[in-house]
């Protein structure tokens, strides 16, 4: 405190900033969505909390304070996605357990601020224990795409290594750790590698591969990779931009919100109240959305930069000087400028970049990325 505030505030100093954005916290997370996203994104990040006992305790100096004893709590959390690319924290909600009850109640939460069976077209989690059951109450008929990284990962947790690492024939020995390492990475390799397709017929042909090869050797792995199989593939159905489908597949931008949750919870340690917690995720989401905010400013600046020498900025085939001109207008994120690739016989190093969204002429730019690109033909 003495560095980032110039001097040493007591724990009431404290409590009384905390108390200051605690109705700012309650009132971000409770406030209805003015456009609620498509996608959202919802997981659970379990801390220590201190909780009291109902004891009081004296001190020599005659003070009394309650007692408190560290109990674990999860955070449960709920990220939007939106088709530009930006995202924001929508709601958290402090429980006991990553139970039915518990998220029924974060569920109904959302609800009452907009994520309806009507504005949201899917729903991603790792799986979690009772989200199914608040789904079907709250969000009857949105498809639930599981983390493809989790279902992954979790292979491992089945791997049983039966088979030893001898020729046919031969008396089989307890694998090596090497030999396990290599197990395990071979098999998170080949699973892998399913997803590195978009196309649905390439994925389970994949997927069939896989089973063939790891079944005889690791039955309860492959057992439990395709049980509910068919939920890692609910992001197919959705009409997403494809530049940013690699987000809508897994709850990696959510990972990323807790990771930096948990480098305060380093500095901080064990949570003193339940309204420090509310505090603690408002500022850290409100401080994530103004990095992405500047950093969305800082790629529009760029981007205008790289087109900045074409000679005609027009919206209309009249505003064309030359005829025959195949001109392609992009609006790129809200507020940006207009953007536009001109001539058919313009060199590639010419064109926006892959960077800015723009995936090279004459490409059907709105299936491939999803931005506005409207085509003119001049007369």
């Amino acid at each position: 405190m003495q560095l980032s505030l110039g001097e040493v505030l007591s724990l009431a100093a404290c409590n009384r900033l905390v108390l200051g954005l605690e109705e700012r916290a309650h009132a971000c997370k409770t406030a209805r969505l003015a456009s609620p996203p498509p996608i959202v994104l919802v997981d659970g990040l379990w801390l220590k909390l201190a909780v009291p006992t109902g004891e009081i305790t004296t001190y020599r100096r005659g003070r009394k304070r309650t007692v408190k004893r560290k109990q674990p709590r999860v955070m449960l959390t709920a990220l939007g996605l939106w088709p530009d690319g930006h995202w924001e924290i929508l709601a958290w909600h402090l429980a006991t357990a990553e139970d039915a009850p518990a998220w029924g109640t974060f569920v109904g939460t959302l609800y009452t601020k907009g994520v309806t069976e009507q504005t949201t077209q899917l729903i991603v989690s790792d799986g979690s224990q009772g989200l199914e059951k608040a789904l079907y109450s709250h969000l009857y008929g949105v498809p639930h795409q599981r983390c493809l990284f989790h279902k992954i990962k979790n292979i491992t947790d089945y791997l049983h290594y039966e088979e030893g690492v001898g020729a046919a024939g031969e008396t089989l020995v307890p694998p090596s750790r090497q030999a396990k390492k290599e197990r395990k990475r071979a098999i998170l390799a080949d699973a892998s590698q399913i997803y590195a397709t978009d196309v649905e017929g390439e994925i389970r042909a994949r997927a069939q591969v896989f089973r063939d090869t790891w079944e005889a050797r690791e039955p309860q792995a492959v057992a439990a990779f395709f049980h509910n199989f068919e939920q890692t593939l609910c992001y197919l159905t959705v009409h997403f931009p494809r530049a940013y489908v690699s987000l809508i597949r897994t709850t990696n931008l959510l990972e990323r919100f807790h990771k930096e949750i948990r480098r305060k919870q380093r500095d901080i340690g064990m949570l003193q109240s339940a309204a420090g917690g509310d505090v603690l995720w408002y500022m850290v989401a409100m401080r994530e959305t103004a990095k992405q905010r500047a950093l969305c400013r800082d790629k529009d600046c760029e981007f205008a930069k790289k087109v900045i020498h074409y000679p005609v900025l027009c919206t209309s085939a009249a505003q064309s000087e030359t005829a025959g001109d195949k001109i392609f207008l992009a609006s790129y994120g809200p507020g940006s400028p207009q953007l536009l690739h001109r001539g058919a016989d313009a060199s590639e190093a010419d064109r926006p970049s892959r960077e800015a969204g723009v995936m090279g002429f004459p490409t059907d730019l709105t299936s491939e990325t999803g931005i506005a690109v409207q085509r003119v033909e001049t007369p």
